[in-house]
Protein backbone atom coordinates (compact mmCIF):
# COMPACT_ATOMS: atom_id res chain seq x y z
CA UNK A 1 0.00 0.00 0.00
CA UNK A 2 1.32 3.32 -0.79
CA UNK A 3 1.40 6.54 1.75
CA UNK A 4 -1.28 7.90 -0.24
CA UNK A 5 -3.83 4.75 -0.10
CA UNK A 6 -2.94 5.12 3.44
CA UNK A 7 -4.28 8.75 3.55
CA UNK A 8 -7.58 7.65 1.82
CA UNK A 9 -7.83 5.14 4.91
CA UNK A 10 -8.70 2.09 2.08
CA UNK A 11 -6.88 -0.64 4.71
CA UNK A 12 -4.82 -0.12 7.70
CA UNK A 13 -1.29 -0.78 6.79
CA UNK A 14 0.57 -2.31 9.60
CA UNK A 15 4.35 -1.51 10.67
CA UNK A 16 6.61 -4.00 9.15
CA UNK A 17 6.61 -3.62 5.33
CA UNK A 18 10.35 -3.37 5.12
CA UNK A 19 11.46 -1.70 8.11
CA UNK A 20 10.66 -3.51 11.81
CA UNK A 21 8.01 -1.47 14.15
CA UNK A 22 11.76 -0.68 16.25
CA UNK A 23 13.91 0.51 13.16
CA UNK A 24 10.18 2.61 12.29
CA UNK A 25 10.52 4.68 15.84
CA UNK A 26 14.04 5.08 15.58
CA UNK A 27 13.16 6.60 12.31
CA UNK A 28 11.05 8.97 13.86
CA UNK A 29 13.32 9.92 16.44
CA UNK A 30 16.28 10.64 13.54
CA UNK A 31 13.71 12.44 11.56
CA UNK A 32 12.57 14.62 15.27
CA UNK A 33 16.44 15.57 15.55
CA UNK A 34 17.28 16.55 11.78
CA UNK A 35 13.89 18.90 11.63
CA UNK A 36 14.66 20.19 15.02
CA UNK A 37 11.76 22.12 17.11
CA UNK A 38 10.67 23.97 13.76
CA UNK A 39 9.54 20.32 12.50
CA UNK A 40 11.72 21.04 9.00
CA UNK A 41 11.23 18.82 6.15
CA UNK A 42 13.58 16.17 6.16
CA UNK A 43 15.17 14.25 2.65
CA UNK A 44 14.48 10.97 2.79
CA UNK A 45 18.11 10.54 1.60
CA UNK A 46 19.35 12.25 5.20
CA UNK A 47 16.70 10.32 7.07
CA UNK A 48 17.75 6.83 5.42
CA UNK A 49 21.53 7.72 6.13
CA UNK A 50 20.55 8.36 9.73
CA UNK A 51 18.95 4.81 9.72
CA UNK A 52 21.83 3.41 7.83
CA UNK A 53 18.96 2.11 4.93
CA UNK A 54 18.84 2.89 1.38
CA UNK A 55 16.05 5.47 0.26
CA UNK A 56 13.66 2.65 -1.48
CA UNK A 57 13.32 1.59 1.83
CA UNK A 58 11.91 4.38 3.55
CA UNK A 59 9.28 4.94 1.18
CA UNK A 60 6.89 2.39 2.41
CA UNK A 61 7.83 2.73 5.83
CA UNK A 62 6.41 6.18 5.92
CA UNK A 63 2.71 4.83 5.33
CA UNK A 64 2.55 3.79 8.62
CA UNK A 65 3.40 6.43 10.30
CA UNK A 66 1.35 9.02 7.83
CA UNK A 67 -1.54 6.75 8.65
CA UNK A 68 -1.29 7.47 12.41
CA UNK A 69 0.06 11.03 12.65
CA UNK A 70 3.21 11.05 13.12
CA UNK A 71 4.27 12.17 9.73
CA UNK A 72 2.42 14.70 7.19
CA UNK A 73 2.33 14.28 3.52
CA UNK A 74 5.35 15.54 1.96
CA UNK A 75 7.08 14.97 -1.60
CA UNK A 76 10.69 13.69 -1.14
CA UNK A 77 10.72 14.62 2.72
CA UNK A 78 9.86 13.00 6.27
CA UNK A 79 7.66 16.02 7.50
CA UNK A 80 6.89 15.35 11.50
CA UNK A 81 3.90 15.84 12.82
CA UNK A 82 3.38 17.42 16.71
CA UNK A 83 2.24 14.11 17.69
CA UNK A 84 5.11 12.50 16.02
CA UNK A 85 7.63 15.04 17.85
CA UNK A 86 5.67 14.16 20.99
CA UNK A 87 6.21 10.73 20.60
CA UNK A 88 9.78 11.02 20.26
CA UNK A 89 10.42 13.17 22.95
CA UNK A 90 8.24 10.91 25.19
CA UNK A 91 10.36 8.02 24.46
CA UNK A 92 13.89 9.62 25.54
CA UNK A 93 12.27 10.29 28.43
CA UNK A 94 9.28 7.82 29.20
CA UNK A 95 9.34 4.83 27.21
CA UNK A 96 6.09 4.00 28.79
CA UNK A 97 4.29 7.06 28.56
CA UNK A 98 5.45 6.58 25.32
CA UNK A 99 3.73 3.45 24.15
CA UNK A 100 0.85 4.40 25.97
CA UNK A 101 0.78 7.72 23.75
CA UNK A 102 1.26 5.24 20.42
CA UNK A 103 -2.05 3.38 21.41
CA UNK A 104 -3.86 6.14 21.63
CA UNK A 105 -2.83 7.28 18.43
CA UNK A 106 -3.53 3.99 16.71
CA UNK A 107 -7.19 3.41 18.44
CA UNK A 108 -7.96 7.68 17.46
CA UNK A 109 -6.97 6.60 13.71
CA UNK A 110 -9.17 3.12 13.31
CA UNK A 111 -12.16 4.41 15.50
CA UNK A 112 -11.53 2.41 18.36
CA UNK A 113 -13.04 4.02 21.44
CA UNK A 114 -10.89 4.51 24.55
CA UNK A 115 -11.97 3.73 28.20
Amino acid sequence: MTPRQAESGARPILPTERINVRRQLKLLDIVARLSGPEMLPVPLSEAGAGLAVIEAAIKPAQGFMRQNGLLGPSRGTLAITPDGLRLSERRRTDSARARLHLRDLWRSKQGVRLA
